[in-house]
């Protein structure tokens, strides 16, 4: 059988790829690495999907429940235990044990096996029948500030309906009718009325907000790895070749397929995260994503800037820690941004993780319209066209310097 020469313009598909430089070389050859490398596969799959599932597993409460508590009754009279009761019948606490006297109280809260106490005093039901103001002191651990909050207010709150309750009692038995007594027995009262989670849902509040805070994580520690990655295996010159010796296309094409995949991660574990949750997106699910690709691409631009500042792939992994670890702790989720010093605003505006929280609150619960969100994706798309403008050009001479090569 006879040879068939090719055309001179035909050229195989694997040949064209070798010979022609450009971001489908560059793309490719990532590819390839994403294959053969045993860090990829973690940082990619492994961790976050085990990171999600850990996170589910916290928050599957939704609400916190059954508090322990201790009640100290002195007085032993059926209103005190009507007090016990009432308090035990809240969702969120739960009185464990029952105590006649103050001893080891304090050594209860220390240890951690009891969240409050509750201290009823002898004499409590004698100054209530004779019309006195009888006090229910209740002690808490100040340093677990949710919790304790948690068990003020449901301990309040039952309380004072048994407080209501006993006035309404002696006001109709001096005659007064039961409907102006209730009225009488509380003039001025506050009516709540929760416009967004009204179930006071934790799952709905910090889960959904965990859940992209885990992928930035990700996104910059794998784009530093990636990038840094070159200079540390003398690589780079490789890499260059590939690109044309075009450092943008070099950057890109090497970006490209973590961008699509943590883009796509970061979706689909939302939307996992919400229908779990029997949540619905209350505003746009296109502006959401759109805000979901810009945080990857906001950090796979701070990723290009440490690894172009250090030159360096074990001190940009280090700052890139610094930098994502504390992230959600000054995002103004868990503490008000507004109530922060001067420095806690300007490093948590610095940062793309607190502008996409703002875009998401507003889509997901809220259900917020474009314009209110235009603000926080501004920010986004600056920290996404700004950044790499300033890490290029120094990214363009450490490639090709094999000065900058090999380094830890």
């Amino acid at each position: 059988m006879s040879d068939v020469a090719l055309p001179s313009s035909v050229v195989p598909i694997g040949a064209a790829d070798a010979a022609s430089p450009g971001l489908r070389r560059v793309v490719n050859r990532e590819l390839g690495r994403m294959r053969t490398a045993r860090m990829y596969p973690l940082l990619l799959l492994v961790l976050p999907l085990a990171g999600w599932f850990l996170l589910r597993s916290v928050f599957g409460q939704h609400v916190a429940r059954d508090l322990p508590v201790v009640v100290m009754d002195a007085d032993g009279t059926v209103l005190s235990r009507r007090i016990a009761r009432a308090v035990d019948a809240t969702p969120t606490v739960r009185v464990i044990e029952h105590r006649a006297e103050l001893a080891d109280v304090e050594g209860l809260l220390r240890r951690g096996e009891a969240y409050a106490v509750i201290v009823l005093p002898a004499g409590l039901e004698r100054q209530n029948v004779r019309g006195e103001s009888a006090p229910v002191s209740l002690f808490t651990n100040a340093q677990w500030i949710v919790t304790s909050n948690l068990v003020i207010r449901d301990v309040r709150a039952a309380v004072a309906t048994l407080s209501a309750e006993q006035d309404v009692g002696r006001r109709v038995a001096h005659g007064e009718a039961v409907s102006r007594a209730r009225i009488s027995s509380e003039p001025i009262r506050v009516e709540l009325h929760p416009l967004f989670n009204p179930a006071l849902d934790y799952a709905a509040f910090l889960f959904i907000a965990l859940v992209p805070t885990l992928v930035h994580v990700f996104v910059l520690l794998m784009s530093v790895f990636a990038l840094g990655s070159e200079l540390k295996k003398g690589t780079a010159a490789e890499w260059m070749a590939a690109a044309g010796d075009n450092t943008t296309i070099a950057v890109i094409g090497k970006l490209l397929p973590y961008a699509v995949w943590y883009t796509a991660l970061g979706i689909v574990l939302l939307e996992v995260s919400l229908r779990s949750l029997d949540l619905n997106v209350a505003g746009s699910r296109s502006v959401l994503y759109f805000a979901v690709t810009l945080l990857v691409l906001a950090y796979q631009a701070i990723a290009l800037l440490l690894v172009s500042l250090t030159a360096n792939l074990r001190a940009s992994t280090s700052i890139a820690g610094f930098v994502a670890a504390p992230a959600f702790a000054v995002s103004g989720v868990s503490f008000p941004r507004f109530a922060m010093p001067l420095a806690g605003r300007v490093w948590s505006a610095a940062l793309p993780l607190s502008h996409y929280l703002e875009v998401q609150m507003q889509q997901v619960t809220v259900g917020a319209g474009l314009r209110a969100s235009a603000w926080p994706l501004a920010a986004l798309v600056l920290f996404v066209t700004l950044l790499p403008t300033l890490s290029l050009g120094r990214m363009a001479r450490i490639a090709r310097d094999p000065t900058f090569w090999g380094r830890s």
